[in-house]
């Protein structure tokens, strides 16, 4: 066993010994000079991350040994010596780790420094040039594409794919796009890109199709999955032509949609979907056209349960029929078209304005239905007095337009004012018109006098995050059905309902910054309207405006009287939390005063008899503060001490 190991030893030395005379003599025919030095392989392409061997062999001189050599990378960096592997006197070896996206330099040196060595340096030197690269790397998610051409198919199929893992310049990778027809010819184009357009002559329809990409470079080649379909299923159409949407009338909550195909059913058969909207929506619904309708060749489809008088964005699309894996093409241009007006489905909301103060007058006012389905043209009143029982009906026309309906706000009327002198309680109900029909009725139990009693119990209201937020408890032994919540600031008024089962509600209209809402929360019972609970409240504070205006002061000998108003409303933006008087005498700024919100007069004490004094007033928010006009008095030269 031992002199069988020994011979094949002897065997596997033998054999390398051969092959570097055998290499040495092809290089020394290859370049035909007197270097000492050369290094095998010549002219690598070698993979970054991947270890490289290369091997220095020293020729037709017995000057140096391979103890002399040593290996260096871009000329100043040397190799340590821990790489090299001496293969023989005459070769020695290196193994080096391919790092870097560069190409560089690799040279085997002499480090002997004889007198031959030295004078004869340049052919004791050689260099092999590095160049860096990565494998290609699988073309993945390939999809090709056949577009519609006139009235056709174009036989030019785009095809596309994801460029995966790194690439140098000097190895760069290219991408051969091919293309088989079954039983047919093969067709190819070369890119380095990640897609590419190859001609079919004629566009093979109801043929099968193999496509694959092959990467290849200076490393290798490597071949993309196949996709294999049927030649009509890479096929994409021009959107549907001529589409029209038809509103009936009759039919308030549908339209009709037509359109043409975009290419002859003979070349390919197409199913088609369509999707609508709300005119400056952005959510769209979408429906696919059943089967049924397009077998026979219909083009057109009834679109249902959609709501009356309202704009819609309609668009289509369609693709080959047979398959899933066909392209939609392009959606057809909008077309907006209305559905017809219906009777209104929802109530008026029916409110009323109490008078101020004794007066016995009440403003009855409405918002039109939320589903008043078309112009409101008219509200019809009855008011039953149940006094004497009388009743009184009326037509109260409404002016608006169709552009009405655009806005996101409910219009608010006013329709009658009533007298509740004499009259404990007054039933009104009122019912909308439009061209069609009549809404549903709304009805309303206004007293003269609501109950002391019957009111919500620890109400609050507060703000978060830009909106306002209302709370309560229900009345005592009550049966409550609905809540109204009510806001008015300036004049203008509007409200919201609520279920029985409520307690904590946001306010959904619009309110503004820096305004005082008095807002009042109404329990009704079956359509009867008890005596609301209020507060006043603020979206946001701000500080105010200007300071309060000193309306007088009234000077003694050694104190005065100081009065002031309270800043308006408007201008007020906020609750003030308390007056602070400043005041001082020729140059001396004297003690601040604090004084509560709620006074607006105070006497200023222990003064200088005979002496000016410049006062002003600051009033202050949550928010911030803002300081009244200079405000000058002198006081009594004589008087009491």
């Amino acid at each position: 066993a031992g002199l069988a190991n020994l011979m094949d030893t002897m065997s596997s030395v033998l054999l390398q010994l051969f092959g570097l005379a055998f290499l040495t003599s092809v290089l020394l025919a290859e370049h035909g000079y007197g270097n000492h030095l050369v290094i095998a392989p010549q002219s690598p392409v070698v993979e970054i991350g991947t270890n490289f061997t290369a091997t220095c062999m020293i020729i037709n001189t017995a000057e140096v040994t391979a103890d002399d050599l040593y290996w260096n990378l871009s000329i100043s960096s040397v190799i340590p010596e821990q790489y090299y592997t001496k293969i023989n006197a005459s070769a020695l070896a290196v193994t080096v780790l391919i790092t870097g996206e560069e190409s560089e330099w690799l040279f085997c040196h002499c480090k002997k420094l004889s007198p031959y060595v030295v004078l004869n340096k340049s052919i004791f030197t050689h260099g092999i040039w590095l160049t860096k690269g990565y494998r290609p790397v699988r073309a993945e998610n390939l999809s090709c594409v056949a577009e519609q051409e006139n009235d056709t198919i174009s036989p030019i199929l785009s095809c596309r794919w994801e460029v995966l893992g790194p690439q140098t310049k000097a190895a760069e990778t290219t991408y051969k796009l091919m293309v088989e027809v079954l039983l047919g010819n093969t067709y190819n184009v070369t890119t380095t890109h990640n897609r590419a357009h190859v001609s079919l002559g004629t566009f093979p329809s109801h043929m099968e199709l193999d496509v694959w990409v092959l990467a290849y470079n200076l490393l290798g080649t490597i071949e993309s999955e196949h996709l294999r379909q049927d030649a009509n299923d890479l096929v994409k159409t021009y959107p549907p032509s001529s589409v029209k949407v038809i509103a009936e009338q009759g039919f308030p909550t549908s339209l009709l949609v037509s359109w043409a195909h975009p290419i002859h059913k003979t070349i390919i058969k197409l199913t088609y979907q369509i999707r609508f909207c709300p005119h400056g929506s952005h959510t769209w619904s979408y429906l696919m056209v059943p089967h049924a309708s397009t077998y026979d060749d219909k083009t057109s489809f009834r679109l249902q349960n959609l709501q009356p008088v309202k704009d819609y964005v309609i668009q289509v699309r369609c693709k080959c029929f047979r398959s899933n894996l066909c392209y939609w093409s392009n959606w057809s241009t909008n077309v907006t078209e209305t559905t017809p007006e219906d009777r209104p489905t929802s109530k008026p909301d029916l409110w009323q304005i109490s008078g101020s103060g004794k007066s016995e007058e009440v403003q009855l006012i409405c918002k039109d239905p939320e589903f008043s389905n078309g112009r409101i043209t008219a509200f019809g009143i009855t008011i039953q007095y149940h006094k004497n029982g009388s009743l009184e009906r009326e037509i109260i026309p409404v002016n608006g337009s169709r552009a009405d309906r655009s806005s996101n706000q409910r219009r608010v009327t006013l329709l009658k004012r009533i007298s509740l002198a004499d009259k404990p309680f007054v039933r009104v109900c009122v019912i909308a018109n439009n061209s069609v029909g009549t809404s549903p009725q709304a009805c309303l139990g206004i007293p003269a006098k609501p109950s002391e009693q019957l009111t919500v119990k620890d109400m609050k209201v507060w703000t978060q995050e830009g909106q306002m937020f209302v709370e309560w408890k229900q009345p005592n032994n009550t049966a409550v059905t609905e809540y109204v919540i009510e806001w008015v600031s300036h004049g203008k008024r509007d409200w919201q309902r609520e279920n029985r089962s409520t307690r904590t509600t946001v306010i959904k209209g619009v309110l503004d910054r820096f305004v005082c809402y008095n807002v009042s929360v109404y329990p009704i019972q079956s359509g009867r309207i008890w005596k609301p609970a209020c507060l006043e409240a603020y979206l946001e504070q701000g500080a105010p405006l200007h300071g309060p205006s000193i309306s007088k002061s009234n000077p003694a000998y050694d104190k005065a009287e100081l009065v002031w108003g309270q800043i308006p409303l408007d201008k007020r933006r906020g609750f003030i939390t308390n007056y602070t008087i400043f005041y001082r005498k020729e140059d001396q700024l004297l003690e601040p005063i604090h004084v509560p919100a709620n006074i607006t007069s105070y006497t200023l004490t222990k003064l200088s008899g005979n002496t000016k004094y410049d006062v002003w007033i600051r009033a202050s928010t949550i928010a911030g503060s803002a300081n009244s006009s200079h405000h000058s008095f002198s006081t009594l030269k004589y008087g009491k001490r």
